[in-house]
């Protein structure tokens, strides 16, 4: 998944069951991915709910963005990805 439009695609309420799974499989590994970079570097960059987060919720987060957002569709994913959580998520 390159660009904003590819995750909005595979994101969307409407695509396949098989493009929902590549969405969420994706989500996960980029939050995975920061969470190692966070020990790796002692700082925060997400601050995602400890507890009573989902990762449905993490989706709707990044798809409101992306829908709310069309003029970025064109740039990496992985950096709408993180635009859309540290908006909902900002640290202290």
């Amino acid at each position: 998944m390159e660009t904003g439009a590819d995750l909005h695609q595979a994101c969307g309420a409407d695509s396949a069951a098989q493009d929902q799974l590549i969405c969420l499989s994706y989500l996960k590994g980029f939050i995975q991915g920061i969470s190692i970079i966070e020990i790796v570097a002692n700082k925060r960059f997400l601050c995602l709910p400890e507890s009573g987060g989902t990762l449905g919720q993490d989706k709707a987060v990044v798809q409101k963005y992306l829908d709310d957002h069309p003029d970025e569709w064109h740039k990496p994913s992985s950096l709408l990805v993180y635009f859309a959580l540290a908006k909902a998520f900002p640290c202290p």
